[in-house]
């Protein structure tokens, strides 16, 4: 983790062992994350599984895309609707991550009421989002 560029982790240059084993974004820029696949959800058509037991806190899978404003997301939003496909992943309020033409596998990942996994809170490189176990 480079902590001029995160600010993720508020890990200082002085110590830099310690941001390879605070540090949020370790995970996601070495692209570490849990093995996942694709099948049929009953929840909404497909789904993204992991085929590992993941404990609380870990790194599970980013969630990519094309970086959007929340008005161009809600302009595609109403067309994605009427398709009845939405892959549209809020970051924060002014911007989505869109991941209909540029996503991988956790764009498969669904919406439950009762969730075991969340996108961490805080900052984050722009672009970026990892899911993680609760």
């Amino acid at each position: 983790c480079d902590p001029d560029i995160c600010r993720c982790c508020a890990v200082d240059a002085r110590s830099a062992a310690a941001a390879l084993d605070g540090c949020a974004n370790v995970a996601l820029r070495a692209r570490r994350h849990a093995r996942v696949a694709l099948g049929r959800s009953s929840t909404h058509g497909w789904g993204a599984f992991a085929l590992q037991r993941c404990k609380p806190g870990d790194f599970v899978g980013e969630y990519r895309g094309e970086l959007v404003s929340q008005d161009e997301a809600d302009r595609r939003g109403k067309i994605y609707d009427k398709l009845n496909c939405s892959f549209l992943f809020n970051l924060d309020e002014e911007n989505v991550v869109d991941a209909t033409r540029k996503g991988a596998k956790m764009r498969f990942a669904n919406h439950s009421a009762d969730p075991n996994c969340a996108a961490p809170s805080g900052n984050r490189p722009l672009g970026q989002s990892g899911l993680k176990a609760p």
